[in-house]
């Protein structure tokens, strides 16, 4: 079965690059896609005319909704000229987190962009959504330099976790259309810490039995180094985009001592596609 897609539209007066990736992958897989652009609510302000400024935000919201919706056709028709057959443009008011959310629902992938100026942390933010979402997350780049959305190169960065895993088995069907898959495998840096004894699962006879052939990479790196090593891998082996856990710890460790979500959601040039 073909996986419902659903992107984040951060804006709407030009189509953005995470939404030219959407179409892209749901046009490659023969997918409908949904893309939900979300109208936040107006900030109540306390002021000695409350109620004029209130009305005034209203009414620009009121507009700026219509102004989203009236894209709807605009974008269906460029989404299916890119062979599209099911696309869908959405508009909801509220919280983007929670609207994102309840949309999820109905979805099996969520497709997010990701702007250089935008900070890891605070509500909304992608490092928040990929936690919130409970969907597998393609995280691309908002960049005027990014490259048209490739799959025949991917990395899987493996460390045995929980997180990681279910990014993987999350990630393939993007994994079966690749020509390469490189496991960079950073497993050693977890050695000595387990507390219970659990099967280690020997990932690329798993890919195998998926019809998946993959390649194994040492990744000889600590955890703290680990983000950093695998935008180097990365950029080395010229990957077309990277498969990983989110948040093997708490967001608020990444954040005080940094970690490779963190490092990825910061600086990836490449899209990754992430689970928590």
């Amino acid at each position: 079965m073909n996986p419902d897609i659903l992107v984040h539209a951060t804006g709407f007066a030009a189509w953005t690059q995470s939404l030219r990736a959407a179409v892209e992958l749901a046009a490659r897989l023969q997918s409908p896609l949904t893309a939900l652009y979300v109208c936040e609510p107006p900030i109540a302000v306390a002021l000695p005319d409350a109620s004029a400024v209130a009305a005034a935000l209203a009414a620009y919201a009121s507009d700026h909704r219509e102004a989203a919706r009236a894209r709807a056709s605009e974008f269906e028709r460029w989404a299916r000229e890119r062979g599209v057959a099911e696309p869908a443009w959405r508009v909801a008011e509220g919280h983007v987190a929670d609207m994102l959310g309840y949309v999820g629902n109905w979805h099996d992938l969520l497709v997010l962009g990701r702007s250089e100026t935008q900070m890891w942390q605070g509500a909304g933010t992608v490092g928040q959504l990929v936690v919130d979402c409970a969907l597998p997350c393609l995280v691309v780049p908002e960049s005027e330099t990014a490259k048209p959305l490739r799959l025949e190169r991917a990395g899987i960065g493996w460390n045995g976790s929980i997180e990681a895993t279910r990014a993987v088995q999350s990630a393939l069907p993007l994994l079966q259309l690749a020509d390469s898959v490189t496991i960079l495998d950073g497993r050693h840096a977890r050695a000595g810490r387990r507390v219970v004894d659990v099967p280690e699962l020997d990932l690329q006879a798993h890919l195998a039995r998926h019809g998946i052939e993959a390649t194994v990479r040492s990744l000889e790196t600590s955890d703290s180094e680990a983000g950093a090593a695998l935008l180097d891998e990365c950029a080395s082996l010229e990957l077309d985009w990277l498969v990983m856990g989110a948040y093997g710890r708490t967001r608020l460790r990444e954040w005080i001592l940094g970690g490779a979500t963190r490092e990825l959601l910061a600086d990836a040039t490449v899209p990754v596609f992430m689970r928590h």
